[in-house]
Parts: C-alpha cells; sequence; structure tokens
C-alpha cells in the first residue's frame, strides 16, 4: 500500500542519514494524501449501476467484457489485479451457482472463494455466465485446451490476458464515460463493501430497509435478502441472529482484508445510515433515558469536544433530544435515505 511504501522509504532516509548518508536530503510526507481517496466516497447506487450495464449492453466482446469487469468489482469486490488474474479455472459454473476463485494477490488473505449467484441479482450473473461460456467456445473448436491457462479476459482465441491498460485502462474509460471523471474500478469495491454492509445490517433489522431508497431494489427483496442470509449463515435461511458474530468474520473474508479494521476505516461509507437508525431504535426504548458524557460523544463525535465540556453535558441530553439535535444536523444527510 501507499503507506507502506512511505514507511519503508521514511526508514531507508533515516537509517541512511543516521550514518552520515544522504544528509542533503530532506522529506517531508503530505499525511492527508494517505486518506481514502476523495471521491472513494461516492458510492454508486444499485439502479444507478444496473442501468449503467444495460446501458453498455453485450452486443459487442468488449463491451460485453466491460460489464463482467464491473459486475465483479460491485458485487464481488474484486480489485483490478484479482480480475486480471483470473483463469477459466477460476470460475465455476454448476446450474445456477457461479463460485469466483481467488487464489492469491495484495495478501495472504485476499485468498477467497465468492458466490456471485448468492450476492448478486441473476439478470446480472447470467451476464458473467454468457461471457465465460463464450470465451470457452473461443476454444472449444481447436486444439485441446487447458482452463488453468486461459485467461477469462483475453485477445479472441488468444490464452493470454489483456495487458492492465488495454483492460483495466479500457474499462476504467468506459466507466467515467458514463459515471463521470472521478469514479475508477477501485470505486466499484469500495461500493460494494458499503452495500454489503447496508444488506446484512438489513438481515439483522428487516425494517431498516424500509426507508432507504434503493428499497425496492432486488437485493432488498425476500429471495435478494435470503440468498444473503444463507451466504452469511451457512445453516439456513432464516435472518441473522444480531448476537451471531460469524458474520463480521465472513464479510472481512470476501473484503479480503487482513484487518478488519481496514474495511470498517476506509471502504465503508454507509455508517450514517446505520448511525441513524441504531439512534432511533433507542428512542423508541429509552426516550427519555438521560446519557452520560462518553455516550454523548460517541453519539454525536465533536458535541463533546473537551473532557469538560462532556462532563457539563450529562443529564442535559436525554436519547429523545439527542435525536432530535442529529435529525437538525448534517450528521444524516446522505444518499441512502428517501
Amino acid at each position: 500500500t501507499l503507506e507502506k511504501l512511505r514507511k519503508n522509504l521514511t526508514d531507508f532516509m533515516r537509517f541512511c542519514q543516521s550514518n552520515g548518508l544522504l544528509t542533503q536530503v530532506t522529506h517531508r510526507f503530505d499525511r492527508k494524501g494517505y486518506l481514502a481517496h476523495r471521491y472513494r466516497n461516492r458510492v454508486v447506487g444499485l439502479h444507478v449501476f444496473d442501468d449503467l450495464i444495460g446501458l453498455i449492453g453485450s452486443t459487442s466482446r468488449e463491451h460485453h467484457i466491460f460489464q463482467v469487469v464491473f459486475i465483479l468489482a460491485f458485487y464481488a469486490g474484486l480489485r483490478s489485479s484479482e480480475i486480471r488474474q483470473l483463469s477459466l479455472k477460476d470460475i465455476y459454473i454448476c446450474g445456477n451457482e457461479v463460485q469466483i476463485i481467488v487464489k492469491g494477490g495484495k495478501s495472504p488473505a485476499a485468498r477467497r472463494a465468492i458466490y456471485l449467484n448468492l450476492i448478486a441479482p441473476e439478470h446480472l450473473v447470467q451476464i458473467v455466465r454468457e461471457f465465460v461460456n463464450r470465451r470457452q467456445r473461443e476454444f472449444d473448436a481447436g486444439k485441446r485446451w487447458h482452463p488453468e491457462r486461459v485467461a477469462v479476459f483475453g485477445p479472441e482465441g488468444i490464452e493470454d490476458v489483456y495487458t492492465y491498460d488495454a483492460l483495466i485502462g479500457q474499462a476504467i474509460k468506459m466507466l467515467r464515460s458514463y459515471l463521470g471523471r472521478e469514479i475508477d474500478i477501485h470505486t466499484l469495491r469500495h461500493g460494494f463493501s458499503t452495500w454489503l454492509i447496508i444488506r446484512l445490517y438489513a438481515l439483522i433489522y428487516p425494517d431498516f430497509r424500509d426507508d432507504l431508497i434503493e428499497s425496492g431494489h432486488y437485493v432488498f427483496k425476500e429471495d435478494g435478502l435470503k440468498r444473503l442470509s444463507y451466504l452469511f449463515s451457512l445453516e439456513s435461511n432464516d435472518w441473522l441472529d444480531p448476537s451471531d458474530i460469524t458474520y463480521a468474520i465472513n464479510f472481512k473474508k470476501h473484503m479480503a482484508h487482513t484487518d478488519i479494521g481496514t474495511s470498517f476505516g476506509f471502504y465503508i461509507h454507509s455508517f450514517g445510515a446505520i448511525h441513524k437508525h441504531i439512534v432511533e431504535r433507542m428512542e423508541l426504548t429509552l426516550p427519555d433515558r438521560k446519557l452520560r458524557g462518553d455516550m454523548i460523544n460517541h453519539l454525536v463525535p465533536g458535541l463533546g469536544s473537551s473532557r469538560t465540556r462532556i462532563k457539563h453535558l450529562e443529564g442535559q441530553y436525554t436519547v429523545k433530544k439527542i435525536t432530535s439535535y442529529l435529525e437538525q444536523s448534517d450528521t444524516w444527510h446522505n444518499n441512502f435515505y428517501k
């Protein structure tokens, strides 16, 4: 990562300077530069993504490739490098099941299996099936071939993968022509994590979806939620138990992060919507309960800007009053609610 590169370079320069070398060199890194890209929190909507795939179409081979690349990023959470390294053997199709196998990548945590048919709407899964079948037919008529040697994304009839620029570079150009110059493939991966956590929260609290702009989308309908529940509980089609942390572990595995803090700290941009639902639930059950200063600070970061201020607020704010305060602030103003 960029942070790892900077740390290694800083350590190297300090070592050199401690031994009398590179003494004329000064180094200063802008820490703000390591923060998540400012446009990565521009989450692509579910219906907008559906429209994008429909507008691109699959009549040409090139456009069909772009469709599949975008689906794998948005609904499977694959990185650009992981998309490029896929071979035909890494996409297992049996009936309705479509399993994506990522053998490795950025870290050991990158190794994972994604059941696309349990995460994505069926019409998007079918687009992936059709392209894989299309790619296989390019070799069926010729000499004997091996699926593990054939890149999913390569020139027609050729086993090798496209170069980064020919595949990801061109896909980004196509994506930006529809959604704007700030969007790239990794933005879609941010969308995957953001929507996935919202869908998981809706499994625990089904009423949460009612006020969402995207509540009418397939993923929030009964069948979409049941499929996701099956994937994350692995035992039944029942709603998730909020006391069961298995889903959090599975979420981390799908994001392919060594530390779940990376997912929560940089990739999820929907905590405002979840925060709103949590506080409103508190208001329904304990509207007149007076809150301690530290609880106020957790619910409204910055309201108690110092320890003295927090102490002063104790006893003055009830759950109902905090809810009213948040409704009037910008805390809950986001693109997820109606």
